[in-house]
């Protein structure tokens, strides 16, 4: 008869590779957990600027210049009118899943430093988000909050690129790219838009988007620069 001997881990040996797996978890999971949410974040940015650019396009290619645009009336969009018509002519093109004009009192948009508000004062521009009637959801989840700026398409910024060409600002846009879901909170689910003459582009100017201390209202613009390590101080 022969006798099989049998290899097999001590108790303390299993013990001691649970915990030093359990110790591995502990440090690995944050930081990939982290690194999750901060992809997700981004292509839900990324997403909602194509979309929301396709659409100027579309309204641009059949109504000419953002300038002219009118609603039914023959009011100028940009012009005579009010962020609910801003609000009109993009919902024609979007799918629409619910005016939220009204939204409940727990719903709040928080700076990037943490501090909340019903309303933002962004540029030349104060942007309303409780009680705001121009506001809507579409079928992906998102919430979007447009506001005319106070001189129509007269304001203007410099643009952030090498040619530092003159911007006409129409209006703002700010999308909320996961909804009602938090953070609720800019620079990370929370974005601003510029509608201008020359299409959607991410919100710029001075740089209050390199720590936690800013407001985050150029968050977008510094997302979508093509840095991968843009947003990195977020999840520090």
């Amino acid at each position: 008869m022969f006798s099989k001997k049998t290899n097999a881990f001590t108790l303390a040996e299993v013990l001691l590779t649970l915990m030093i797996i359990g110790v591995i978890a502990t440090l690995t999971i944050p930081s990939l957990k982290e690194t999750a949410d901060k992809s997700a974040n981004l292509s839900l940015l990324q997403k909602a600027y194509s979309s929301i650019a396709n659409v100027f396009a579309q309204i641009q290619a059949e109504n000419g210049p953002a300038l002219y645009w009118k609603t039914k009336d023959g009011s100028r969009v940009f012009v005579d009118s009010s962020s609910e018509n801003i609000s009109t002519i993009f919902k024609q093109k979007m799918n629409v899943a619910a005016e939220t004009g009204f939204l409940s009192d727990d719903y709040q948009i928080k700076t990037l430093k943490g501090s909340g508000s019903d309303s933002f004062k962004i540029d030349e521009t104060t942007v309303a988000i409780k009680d705001n009637t121009s506001s809507f959801q579409t079928t992906d989840g998102m919430m979007w909050f447009p506001s005319n700026t106070y001189s129509g398409c007269k304001y203007t910024k410099k643009s952030e690129d090498v040619q530092k060409e003159t911007i006409y600002l129409c209006g703002l846009l700010i999308v909320d790219t996961n909804g009602t879901k938090k953070p609720n909170r800019m620079g990370i689910d929370v974005f601003v838009f510029d509608i201008t003459t020359e299409g959607i582009k991410p919100h710029s100017g001075e740089d209050d988007c390199s720590d936690m201390n800013g407001d985050g209202y150029t968050c977008a613009a510094k997302a979508l620069s093509g840095d991968d390590k843009a947003l990195d101080f977020i999840y520090e």
